[in-house]
Formats: C-alpha cells, structure tokens, sequence
C-alpha cells in the first residue's frame, strides 16, 4: 500500500514538474533577452519546444503577449470564415481587398503571439521569431493600403497622382520599412536610436497609409463626414494613438519597474489597443464596401487580381526572401553561450565542460571530483572566482550580463 502511494507521489510530482517553467529576473540575463523595465518572469533563453509551449499557461511575462494576439488571431480567423457565407470571397472581385486585409491581420496576429512565444528557444530563434513578426506588421500595413485605396479613399482624390502612387509607395514602405529597417534594427546594439529607428520602421507606412483617411474624416471633402464609417474610422485612429503612445513610453511599468513585470505592463496594453483598433477598421472598411461600391465601381472600376490578392503575393514572397536573407546572417554567427548566475555562487552554462582553476572537465569527470556535490545534469558548473583563470574562450562569458 505504501509502495503505491509513493508510486503515485511521484507519478503527481513528474506532473507537477512538467509543467514548472523555471523563471529568472533581469539581473540572471544576457541584454538580449532583457525587456526595459522588467524585471523578473524571464524564460531561460535555451528552451525547447515543449517547454516554449507549455510557459503560455504559467506566469512568465510573455503569456499576456502571447494571449493579447492569439486570442484576436482566432476572433478574426472566425470574422473571416463569417464574412465567407455572406460575400463571395471567389467569384467577386470587389471583395478581394477585403479578404487580403483579413489575411494580413490574422498573419500578423499569429506571427506575433508565436514570435512572444517561441522567442526563448535560442538567441537565433529570436530573431528570427521577430524578424517574421515584423514582416508580418509591413504585410498588415501593405494590406491596409490596399484596401483604403478600394474602399474607402476620399471622392476628391480618386484618379490623381497620389492616387496612382499610393500603391508603389506602400509597396516600397511595407518592404524597406517594416522589413530592411525594423529587421536590421536587430543588428544594432540596445539604445535610444535603435528604439526609434524601429518605432519609425512601423509608424510611417501606417502614417502614409492612413494619410487619405486623416484626410477623409478631418476635412470632410464633398460632405463625406456624413458616412456611417466615418465616426468608426475616427475611433480607429484614437486607439492608434493610444497604441503609439504605449510602445513608445513603456507605461506604466516605466513608473514602477518591476510592479508590471507578469500582468499590465505596456506591451500587453500595446496588443490590446493595436486588436481594438484593426477590429474597428475592418468594420468601417465593410461598411465603406457596403455604402460606396456603386460608387467606386464607376468611378475606378472593379479591383483586378494583380493589383489585390495577385500583389498581396508577390510583396509576401518578397519579404519571406528578406526574412530569409537576415536569418542567414544571424546563423552565419556563432550561437553566443549563455550563463546562470545562481544564489549558491556557482554558474551554469549550456556547454558540456566545467571550469575551475583553469581546468575543462566533462560532466561525469567533474561529479567524479566532487563526490556528486554539486551535481551537473544538463548543464554545467563554474566556480566564477575561478572563472577569470580559465581558457579566454570562456571569459567572454563574462562581457554579458548574465541569464
């Protein structure tokens, strides 16, 4: 009887365990995994799948980043599958700007939330997490562009030059902005400049996209304040703000780091009011599509397949090229070696080899020499007063502050 219940102690401990997620603070972490004032709930920055998958149910403070797009990701993929009984998504033309756009907000959504998700599983799998995620953005704002230019662009501007540069310019935004400018931004070290450097890769294309837009529903050309999408168009644009605002401030964890750390810090509240505002621009671009379209169809025509979805394709395969171009250079560097500081003054690796006193030794060796004091499993043992003795390999170890 008491062999079964420690069978089944133990069996619930496995259990338990496999589902604890080991959490360090900010003071244990290499810069490149550190998020400006936060302070604790960091995932360990050599993480496997499994355990990438399973953090997104315990406290760690990605999970509300993760949740704050993944749960809109599935809002909008049902919109989208709504949406299908009701408009002819293949045979009507018309509809396509519509169908890119939510194809382009459910990419982004996704690419996000995985992105906060899987970013732990090395130091190049982050970046490249993010170089999809940013990607994703200048697809998003590409597939605004396109729309807006369908839908909802003001009487007074159809058929002018802006109107016909409008596109080659978001094409040219979507890529060199949100891609070679945010994507490259990665290169660069923590910093003021790097902050805005990418804020700006993603503000501007969404700033010219939305440039007739402002336009429509400030200066109200031809009486068209008087459209029903107008009011939803203009709280589309109070949450914006508030969505720039939050990225570029860290509120509120800025006020009191380390109060925010697992729930309400300014990404989280980024997510939100970023879900909120593409929410009330696809209601105002169906009823724009609804309200104007024997208008618009007479006056520009119906959309062609090569200058919606046709190139909502090509500007994707482009980008994928780009995301495979920078993921080149990540791995064309080696993987930098990340170290755990622990509160019993040791340090821990994700290498093979303990140091001390200038002396490598494998794992087993070292257990040996230790009479199973301070065992290592699946990493590795350093004594740091020794650590400056050892190989110069390893005292690079030391140039990070360290996870």
């Amino acid at each position: 009887m008491n062999i079964n219940n420690r069978h089944i102690s133990m069996q619930r401990r496995k259990t338990k365990n496999m589902w604890m997620v080991k959490l360090f603070s900010a003071d244990q972490l290499s810069p490149t995994f550190l998020e400006p004032f936060i302070l604790s709930g960091y995932r360990a920055c050599e993480t496997n799948l499994t355990e990438c998958l399973q953090s997104a149910l315990r406290r760690t403070n990605e999970t509300l980043n993760f949740w704050t797009h993944f749960i809109p990701f599935l809002y909008f993929l049902w919109r989208m599958l709504q949406l299908s009984f009701c408009l002819d998504f293949v045979n009507d033309p018309f509809t396509w700007p519509l169908l890119g756009q939510l194809v382009c907000t459910c990419l982004y959504l996704s690419a996000s939330s995985f992105a906060h998700l899987l970013s732990c599983l090395s130091e190049r799998a982050r970046h490249v997490c993010f170089f999809f995620d940013y990607s994703s953005l200048g697809m998003y704002s590409f597939g605004c562009c396109i729309a807006y230019r369908c839908y909802s662009f003001p009487q007074n501007l159809l058929n002018t030059e802006f109107f016909n540069l409008y596109i080659p310019i978001g094409v040219l935004n979507a890529i060199l902005m949100c891609s070679c400018g945010a994507c490259g931004s990665r290169f660069m070290t923590e910093s003021l400049f790097r902050h805005l450097c990418r804020l700006s890769s993603f503000m501007i294309p969404y700033i010219f996209c939305s440039l007739p837009l402002l336009y429509r529903v400030t200066v109200c050309p031809d009486d068209e304040c008087e459209a029903a999408s107008v009011a939803v168009h203009r709280w589309q644009f109070v949450a914006a703000f508030f969505t720039a605002f939050i990225y570029a401030t860290h509120l509120p964890e800025r006020l009191a780091p380390g109060k925010f750390d697992i729930f309400f810090h300014s990404h989280q509240l980024f997510h939100l009011t970023a879900s909120i505002a593409t929410m009330l621009q696809v209601n105002a671009l169906i009823i724009d599509m609804n309200d104007r379209r024997t208008f618009l169809e007479t006056a520009i025509g119906v959309p062609t397949f090569w200058y919606s979805l046709g190139l909502l394709m090509v500007v994707f395969s482009i980008k994928m090229f780009l995301v495979l171009c920078f993921s080149i250079c990540v791995f064309r560097h080696p993987e930098p070696k990340h170290i755990y500081r622990l509160n019993n003054g040791y340090v821990l690796t994700m290498q093979n080899e303990c140091i001390e006193n200038s002396h490598i030794y494998t794992k087993t060796k070292w257990n040996q020499l230790h009479d199973g004091s301070n065992t290592v499993s699946n990493m590795t043992c350093i004594k740091p007063k020794n650590i400056c003795n050892a190989d110069n390999k390893y005292k690079t170890l030391l140039k990070t502050k360290i996870k």
